[in-house]
């Protein structure tokens, strides 16, 4: 079983850093909190909200889980809400297919 990761609320973290996955994998992301996050696909996390709100991914809690772009330069998620408490949880996995 892959353990769930559990970043802080309120900033942007490395998928990448936090999983031991290889920069480039292709990743089966879902969000297994209670609040609102966003993955956003890039070498660097988003400089603002508004871009990232433009051209993120949206994951609604408990929903279908979102796959990046294969080889991707970066993989970035935020959890924003409160109904996090203190972190978000997020299932990663490789995605093969």
């Amino acid at each position: 079983m892959i353990p769930d990761i559990t970043p802080p609320v309120g900033v942007w973290f490395d998928f990448y850093a936090l999983t031991g996955f290889a920069v480039g994998t292709r990743l089966l992301i879902q969000n297994k909190g209670g609040g609102k996050a966003m993955i956003w696909e890039g070498a660097a996390p988003p400089s603002g909200t508004s871009e990232a709100l433009a051209s993120g991914v949206e994951l609604t809690s408990r929903g279908a889980a979102a796959k990046t772009t294969p080889g991707i330069a970066g993989c970035w998620g935020i959890c924003w809400e409160t109904s996090f408490k203190s972190n978000g949880r997020f299932s990663v996995q490789e995605y093969t297919s």
